[in-house]
C-alpha cells in the first residue's frame, strides 16, 4: 500500500490490485486479439473461396472430429478446465480479495463520514434551537427591562410630584405667614 499527495490530502491505494488488473488485462487481450483475427481471417477466406462457416461444420471431415472425443482432446479439456481453476484461485487471491478489502473500507469510511455528518446536523440543529432559545430570552429580557424603566419612570415622576406638591404647600405656607405678618 502506498501513499500519494494530492492537494494536501494523502490518498492511499494497492499497488498489487492495479498489479493484477493490469494482468487480467493482459491476459484478456492476449486471448481476444488471437480470437479477432482469426474470426476476420475465416470471413475473408469464406467470401473468397465461397464458402460458408456452417457448411464447413456440417461437412464430414469437420463434423466426425468434432465429436470424436479422443484420449488427447479429453486430457487438453480436463487441463483446460484445471488451468481455469488455477487462475481463477490465483486472480481471486490477488485481485478479488483487495478489491473486496478496498470495497470495504471505502464503504466503512463513507458510513463514518455520513455518520459525522448526521452528528454534526444534529449538533447544529442543537445549537439553532439553543440560540433561537436565546434570542426569545434576550427578547423577553429587553420587554423586562422597559417595564422596569417604565416602573422608575413613574416612580420619579409620582415621587418628583409629590415633591413638587409639598414644596409648593410649603411656598404656600410661607406665603399666606408672611401676608399675616405684612401689614396692609
Amino acid at each position: 500500500m502506498c501513499e500519494v499527495d494530492k492537494g494536501g490530502k494523502k490518498v492511499k491505494y494497492h499497488r498489487n490490485v492495479y498489479r493484477c488488473l493490469v494482468l487480467i488485462t493482459q491476459f484478456g487481450i492476449s486471448m481476444l486479439v488471437p480470437i479477432f483475427l482469426c474470426s476476420f481471417l475465416g470471413i475473408y477466406l469464406d467470401r473468397k473461396f465461397g464458402t460458408q462457416f456452417l457448411m464447413v461444420l456440417l461437412s464430414g471431415e469437420g463434423f466426425d472430429y468434432l465429436f470424436d472425443l479422443t484420449g488427447q482432446l479429453l486430457q487438453d479439456a480436463v487441463l483446460m478446465i484445471i488451468a481455469v481453476f488455477v487462475l481463477f484461485l490465483v486472480a481471486s487471491h490477488f485481485l478479488f480479495n483487495p478489491a473486496r478489502d478496498m470495497l470495504k473500507k471505502r464503504q466503512e469510511k463513507i458510513k463514518g463520514e455520513l455518520d459525522d455528518a448526521k452528528e454534526s446536523m444534529e449538533s447544529a440543529d442543537a445549537l439553532k434551537a439553543e440560540y433561537e432559545d436565546k434570542l426569545k430570552n434576550v427578547e423577553k429580557e429587553a420587554e423586562d427591562i422597559l417595564t422596569q424603566a417604565r416602573k422608575k419612570a413613574l416612580e420619579n415622576e409620582n415621587r418628583i410630584i409629590a415633591e413638587a406638591k409639598n414644596e409648593a404647600a410649603v411656598i404656600i405656607k410661607q406665603a399666606r405667614m408672611k401676608m399675616k405678618i405684612v401689614p396692609i
